[in-house]
């Protein structure tokens, strides 16, 4: 790649070059650029921004992938999907662009993760990609999540991906398979054996504007050399590649904007059967929309319940996927949801009453956690500020300080007051506080005086040093008491409720009340039964009780929020 673009340059003699496709090859290109001061516009995806001050001679037509990982994210949240397989094909170099960790990033800015990550060498470098695709699927059967994300992928990887995925049950109900522009870019000229595999698949494409002029007289253009060149082709529309190496002509030869335009907008399609079908809009400035005239005119979005039910997920599903399933070859365990709970956001029971003696739970979450009890109380009241100075120090260690400071000066004085005037005065109280002024001003270094004796000067280096370690430890503690005292709890363990007969609240409901009352023998007269959970923090903080028991699980469905002033622990 560099020799050919180096030859380009020396001798055909190329102003621009146009049409990397790889970020490593980009970058490589752009330094010969830099040195022959010829600019470069490359198609490569990348999560990584391309530095100007480094490549001052880049231009990088193709969108950020950043947004349509924040796209994918946005989807996450919002059916609450928790946990995330990823899955990528490397390029040539071994790299992803930096995906894997831009996804990982997007996704815990809303409480997901990536549970996984599935990484492909290229696929020409496979003997048997088959076999090779089949073992890595095989081991996500015994995994939970069924979210996929499929960050950059060949047409020749994701084949396989589909189709073994279909056959081992990775794309029945509750699954969920997402993928980037670098296959849904592609849907239009897919083999229709694959795009059938790919059933319930949500795709994030590009969108461009099919309306204006320059693009109605490229499509008419293209179409027509198209055609003449691959008659047997039965597809004749540009992809958003032609498109893009459209807009690099069009801004060198005219400097006009392009077709897609900045910031881009993504169209959420999703594959049915043979074919697929757009389902709404998502634009980093409004989200989502399921009229794109509606984003244009007005600048606003709306939630993505609005073409939810649009979608149709692998398995043809019409709800939303869980996102999560039973491991395969794992035991299957009957769970016991409580009917009745404080805490409506951690897990929701709905009951369909049709027959009279069936009922079906639905549980929310989908992740276990481990079940043990912890306390809510009250952060400590701060205590006196006007003496908080003096708390970095014991009472005897500000005495034995007190004693240093007096032996030095004493000791400065006795040495200096008969050889140096500076220290001799009318009274001995005089030259005293002289002394004293001297011992306190040369922590400061703001002295006038000089000293004369060298035995004062070796009772000074003493002072120096032993007044140098009580600054750095007193400096030390005072910032850690005014951190500290933010956080110490107002009570500091159960055996302190139980001796003070506090009140304490808890659900009811919860085996919580009867634990409390049968193994830790609390007094049923202290305890307060709290049914709701926004009337915790409001309990606590108004002193009706003293702390709060609830499940591990629990706490942590508090809000940073609601627990400003608590204690946890």
């Amino acid at each position: 790649m560099i020799d050919a673009a180096e030859e380009l340059i020396k001798d055909e003699k190329v102003q621009v070059i146009i049409g990397i496709e790889t970020w490593p090859e980009t970058m490589l290109v752009a330094e010969i650029g830099n040195q022959s001061q010829v600019p470069v516009l490359s198609f490569a995806s990348t999560a990584i921004a391309p530095s100007l001050l480094q490549w001052p001679f880049l231009v990088h037509m193709a969108s950020n992938v950043t947004q349509q990982l924040r796209c994918i994210a946005s989807i996450a949240h919002f059916f609450q999907w928790r946990r995330v397989v990823a899955i990528y094909e490397v390029d040539k170099f071994g790299g992803d662009s930096g995906m894997l960790a831009s996804l990982a990033k997007q996704l815990h800015s809303v409480g997901s993760n990536i549970e996984r990550h599935l990484v492909f060498p290229p696929i020409s470098s496979l003997s048997n990609p088959k076999e090779r695709v089949c073992e890595e699927l095989s081991r996500l059967l015994d995994m939970q999540s069924r979210v996929f994300v499929i960050l950059q992928s060949s047409l020749s990887l994701a084949t396989h991906l589909f189709k073994e995925a279909k056959q081992m049950g990775l794309m029945g109900q509750d699954s969920v398979w997402i993928v980037t522009d670098t296959i849904s870019s592609q849907l239009d000229i897919l083999d229709t054996s694959l795009i059938s595999s790919m059933e319930g698949v949500i795709g994030i494409k590009t969108w461009f504007s099919e309306d204006n002029n320059s693009f109605i007289k490229f499509r008419r253009l293209f179409k027509e050399k198209f055609q003449f060149k691959y008659p047997e082709e039965d597809n004749p529309e540009p992809g958003i590649h032609a498109l893009r190496a459209y807009d690099g002509i069009s801004a060198i030869t005219k400097a006009v904007n392009g077709l897609v335009g900045h910031p881009p907008i993504f169209t959420i399609v999703n594959v049915i059967g043979k074919k697929y079908k757009e389902v709404g809009f998502w634009s980093s400035k409004v989200g989502f929309s399921k009229d794109l005239d509606h984003i244009e005119e007005s600048g606003e979005g709306n939630s993505i319940e609005a073409f939810e039910n649009l979608v149709t997920w692998p398995g043809n599903l019409r709800r939303a996927p869980k996102g999560w399933a039973m491991p395969s070859e794992s035991k299957r365990m009957k769970i016991g949801v409580p009917g009745r709970t404080a805490f409506g956001k951690f897990v929701k029971v709905k009951s369909k009453m049709s027959h009279p003696q069936v009922f079906a739970l639905m549980c929310s979450m989908s992740r276990f956690a481990e079940s043990r009890l912890t306390m809510l109380v009250t952060a400590r009241p701060e205590g006196e500020k006007a003496w908080m100075f003096l708390k970095p120090f014991t009472k005897e260690l500000w005495a034995a300080t007190g004693g240093i400071l007096a032996y030095t000066i004493f000791i400065v004085w006795l040495l200096e007051r008969k050889a140096n005037p500076e220290f001799q005065g009318r009274s001995w109280r005089h030259q005293l506080g002289t002394s004293f002024w001297f011992t306190y001003s040369s922590l400061f270094f703001a002295q006038r005086e000089t000293i004369h004796s060298k035995y004062a000067r070796a009772v000074l280096l003493v002072w120096f040093f032993v007044a140098l370690a009580l600054n750095s430890s007193y400096t030390a503690n005072l910032s850690s008491i005014l951190t500290v005292s933010k956080l110490e709890p107002n009570v500091t363990d159960v055996g302190w409720l139980k001796r003070h007969n506090a009140k304490i609240g808890c659900d009811g409901d919860s085996f919580v009340w009867k634990y409390l009352i049968d193994v830790l023998k609390f007094n049923e007269a202290n305890m307060v039964n709290i049914t709701i959970e926004d009337d915790y923090p409001g309990n606590l903080s108004s002193g009706n009780i003293a702390a709060a028991l609830v499940e591990l699980p629990l706490r942590e469905s508090f809000s940073n929020g609601e627990l400003q002033g608590l204690h946890r622990h």
